[in-house]
């Protein structure tokens, strides 16, 4: 439910939330290798913990925070050294821990800034907090109006990555500014030092679900579906990028010249800031996959989701060609035409038979063939020529086993 890695991009935290049986939560860390190849070196079980919702590597990967909900229903923040785990000399020792009943947390984060500092946010509030003798004790920065009704849920720090893992308050030259997106759309600016309010923006008509930002620029993501890069003047974002689902997530590249940007149905892109082409690298269903077809002619496999989504994929490349949705439906069986005409037929939760013209792209035929979801159809050719080929028809299966041709 939760995965996070670290700012080098060695390490991966994951967490499994608790069994309907009672087993506590597990948080995995994993160290990637060679080829993205992933090896788990620590599984600690959470037995205080009912769910965990947030996870977060400090700067140097010696620490790990969390902050989950206990069974009581109080929200907890943990903080383990996992400094052996990764130097691979022993296990993870819980370091600190803190109850947080009064406050809200939607995210946390390291900061860049100082040792052992945590930053958090959540419903109508925004807070400091040191790790300091097994505990964390905390402060709230003043909010006044900018509090009433508001739920902030993420927060970046201007810093480059490059640089050195912590920058000291008394470092010339630096501002140590921060900020922090709302669910209005608004961006708080913050001096770290202060800990105050400097300036309020509004970047974008609905939430804001993701930012990062470093000494040149900010990145925004949000559920209105566009990626927006910033100056940090915030006078008009300067490039975007409209997709097509809510952005779930945001991040650049060490040398600021790259975006990833993930989003609500599963696809993660890549805007070069520079050239400003965007590329598609990964997509892929938001819901169970119900079944799928090989076509050998054409080189191709069709998947049926039950996101409403019918996607077809090159088998050299693996990468997405075409997709159709069907809002009101839901496909549950698909094939393809046997020939060497580029169609798919697909079966729905409805009862409602559906032909797809991939080339086109376009639906061609829609029949009600039964009152129950097919669950299963296949083209068989009835031996009656037309012309120099036979005729093909399509037989489907409902769910009651019913057949028709």
């Amino acid at each position: 439910d939760v995965l996070q890695s670290s700012s080098d991009g060695m390490w991966a935290a994951s967490v499994q939330s608790a069994a309907e049986g009672g087993a506590a939560p597990l948080l995995r860390i994993w160290h990637i290798g060679e080829g993205g190849i992933l090896h788990c070196v620590s599984v600690l079980p959470c037995p205080a913990l009912a769910s965990v919702h947030a996870a977060e590597f400090d700067q140097e990967v010696k620490h790990i925070a969390l902050v989950g909900v206990d069974r009581q229903g109080r929200q907890q923040l943990r903080v383990w050294d996992v400094s052996r785990v990764v130097s691979g000399g022993g296990d993870a020792s819980l370091l600190a821990r803190q109850l947080s009943p009064d406050w809200d947390i939607q995210c946390l984060k390291f900061s860049p800034f100082e040792r052992m500092q945590l930053v958090t946010c959540g419903k109508e509030n925004i807070r400091f907090w040191r790790v300091k003798e097994g505990h964390i004790p905390g402060r709230s920065v003043v909010l006044n109006s900018l509090a009433k009704q508001a739920t902030f849920t993420c927060i970046a720090f201007e810093f480059n990555k490059l640089g050195r893992p912590y920058t000291p308050p008394d470092t010339p030259g630096v501002q140590q500014r921060m900020f922090v997106g709302t669910s209005k759309g608004k961006l708080l600016q913050l001096s770290y030092i202060d800990q105050s309010v400097q300036a309020v923006f509004s970047l974008h008509d609905d939430a804001i679900t993701d930012i990062c930002a470093n000494e040149g620029c900010l990145v925004s993501a949000s559920v209105d579906k566009y990626v927006r890069v910033w100056p940090l003047d915030f006078k008009s974002f300067y490039l975007h990028a409209l997709h097509d689902a809510p952005v779930a997530g945001v991040d650049l590249s060490a040398d600021g010249l790259q975006v990833l940007c993930c989003t609500a149905d599963g696809s993660v892109g890549l805007l070069d800031l520079q050239s400003h082409s965007y590329t598609d690298l990964v997509h892929s269903h938001r819901g169970h996959i119900s079944d799928l077809a090989l076509s050998i002619v054409f080189q191709e496999l069709a998947t049926a989701s039950t996101d409403g989504m019918l996607k077809i994929w090159s088998l050299m490349s693996m990468s997405q060609t075409h997709e159709f949705c069907i809002p009101e439906d839901v496909p549950a069986a698909i094939a393809y035409h046997p020939s060497k005409r580029h169609l798919v037929a697909v079966g729905f939760v409805s009862g409602t038979l559906r032909i797809f013209d991939i080339d086109g792209p376009a639906m061609l035929h829609e029949l009600h063939s039964s009152a129950q979801a097919i669950v299963s159809l296949a083209f068989v050719e009835d031996g009656v020529k037309s012309g120099s080929q036979s005729r093909t028809q399509i037989v489907t299966c409902n769910a009651m086993g019913s057949l028709t041709f």
